[in-house]
């Protein structure tokens, strides 16, 4: 069984009606007659919903991430978990990277969450890379 694997270029192209949207739903047919096998990287999702939260709204998001999660694709984690990524992805439709203080209520359990050490940044690195707020 060959393996694609899926960019969120791809998806929003598809769920957008775009030209090319028409490959992508060949692809995502032939994953359900299991002829392949579809990927896409946690990282890409959270592009998706980025993106679509920007440029319309946190509830079409959420309805995209529903709609990915009844398609035909594998999600590939990359040492981080989805909700990370949903939250990275919300941060940065938002606009910025809230210190914790100044983070609005609906998202100060991703900020409280406990993450594992690999994907755990120490505030002063976060200073240093430039991602506080």
């Amino acid at each position: 069984m060959a393996t694609r694997v899926l960019d969120s270029h791809a998806l929003l192209t598809f769920f957008q009606d775009e030209p090319g949207a028409e490959e992508v739903e060949k692809l995502l047919a032939r994953a359900e007659a299991d002829s392949h096998k579809l990927l896409l990287s946690v990282v890409n999702w959270g592009e998706v919903y980025y993106n679509t939260m920007r440029k319309v709204s946190q509830p079409a998001a959420e309805e995209i991430a529903r709609e990915i999660a009844g398609l035909p694709i594998e999600l590939v984690p990359v040492g981080i978990d989805l909700e990370l990524v949903r939250c990275a992805a919300a941060y940065k439709a938002e606009g910025s990277w809230p210190t914790q203080t100044h983070l609005p209520r609906r998202w100060r359990r991703c900020a409280t969450r406990n993450w594992s050490p690999a994907t755990r940044i120490s505030n002063k690195s976060k200073m240093r890379s430039g991602f506080a707020g």
